[in-house]
């Protein structure tokens, strides 16, 4: 049985399906029975709790009768945490090909606005600089 599991188990009132839960907080009273807990099974089994209402993840854990460590999947001895991946670039060098890409887009947008009739020639680098961009951006998401 996974950690979501147990946990989903001992909750009433519950809500949705697995990834994403609510449900009424065992660690208050709510007079209007309001589904104030949210549940989520991350990605490595890991259970996050969060209590709209203000209850911390000892007392929703104590209330359930369950400690902290259910809230995770068992570790195997064979389990290592995986080494840190190294991104084969310097964030300021993407930052750097972004600001490139984007100042491709001011230009195109200036000339538009100043009246300037825009060739095949720059529609096709413009699609080509969003394209950049739209992966440079998504590339300094997954660093951060």
């Amino acid at each position: 049985m996974s950690p979501a599991d147990t946990v989903v188990g001992k909750l009433e009132g519950v809500q949705g399906r697995g990834p994403r839960w609510r449900a009424l907080c065992p660690a208050h009273e709510s007079k209007h029975r309001t589904r104030s807990l949210a549940v989520f099974e991350a990605d490595d089994g890991r259970v996050l709790l969060k209590c709209h209402a203000g209850c911390d993840v000892q007392a929703i854990c104590g209330a359930l009768g369950l400690s902290i460590d259910d809230l995770f999947p068992p570790r195997r001895p064979d389990d290592q945490r995986p080494a840190p991946v190294k991104k084969p670039w310097a964030a300021r060098d993407v930052i750097a090909a972004l600001r490139a890409e984007t100042m491709i887009g001011w230009l195109l947008l200036t000339d538009i606005a100043n009246g300037k009739v825009v060739t095949r020639s720059d529609r096709e680098r413009a699609k080509l600089a969003a394209e950049r961009a739209a992966h440079l951006m998504l590339e300094l998401e997954r660093a951060s």
